[in-house]
């Protein structure tokens, strides 16, 4: 089927149902799909790397798809899932409702490097919400369409403070990744989570991967299901891991 004709059938079934009717359609789809058909082998191979029990971060929860494939691999890990955009939250919530295991704590707000509002844009395609790519953009950039979010800090979360042990983290968060990171640098140094994050090929790259570096985190690609030690070879997923301590 050609970009246009799925649109289309998108554009009709979103204006037949409403927006949260599809989507929750279109999640309880990529539910049954991702556990049968279509595994995602990189994210099965980041929840293996888990090996104890903890907290796991799921930065850019969408329509909760990837907390519940959290919960469900990692039982006794606690999820905590962040979704700022309210459609996709009222479907995350409802998945986690019907599917959840009783591991799932949910924040309807954004991670950031400062904590309060942001401002961020759903785009759409051929009238087509796309529910998967909206992104937190300059107040400049901002029009009738933005919707205002809420922000919190890493730094500032009680659900990942000492005694607690936080193991996991992935980020999906359209390009945010270093202001995800930056508001919870001294907590990351100290916990030293597994990092799982998409990362875009733009300008930002250079300094994420540099606050990582600076944070004690070695960066791996996952190429034909071996981990690699990323040498620049064409990726969007990054495995972070922690480097190991320094002996004198």
């Amino acid at each position: 089927m050609s970009v246009n004709w799925k649109r289309r059938l998108q554009f009709f079934f979103q204006q037949l149902l409403g927006t949260k009717n599809y989507l929750f359609l279109t999640a309880l789809y990529q539910w049954y799909v991702k556990r049968h058909w279509q595994p995602d082998h990189e994210l099965n191979f980041f929840l293996q790397q888990i090996e104890r029990p903890g907290v796991i971060i799921d930065a850019g929860a969408n329509l909760g798809i990837t907390s519940l494939l959290m919960a469900k691999k990692n039982p006794d890990c606690q999820i905590i899932a962040f979704e700022p955009v309210p459609d996709n939250f009222y479907c995350l919530r409802k998945m986690i409702r019907l599917f959840g295991k009783g591991n799932i704590k949910m924040y309807n707000a954004a991670l950031a490097d400062t904590s309060g509002s942001l401002f961020m844009s759903q785009p759409t395609e051929l009238g087509v919400c796309m529910h998967g790519l909206s992104r937190v953009i300059d107040w400049s950039e901002k029009n009738q369409h933005s919707l205002n979010v809420s922000a919190l800090c890493l730094h500032e979360l009680p659900d990942i403070q000492p005694p607690v042990t936080w193991v996991g983290m992935k980020i999906d968060v359209e390009n945010f990744e270093w202001n995800v990171l930056k508001g919870g640098a001294e907590v990351i140094r100290k916990a030293r989570p597994l990092i799982y994050c998409e990362i875009w090929d733009n300008p930002g790259k250079n300094r994420t991967f540099e606050l990582l570096y600076e944070l004690g985190y070695s960066p791996f690609v996952l190429i034909k299901g071996q981990l690699e030690p990323f040498k620049g070879q064409p990726a969007l997923n990054f495995f972070f891991f922690p480097n190991p301590p320094a002996t004198h």
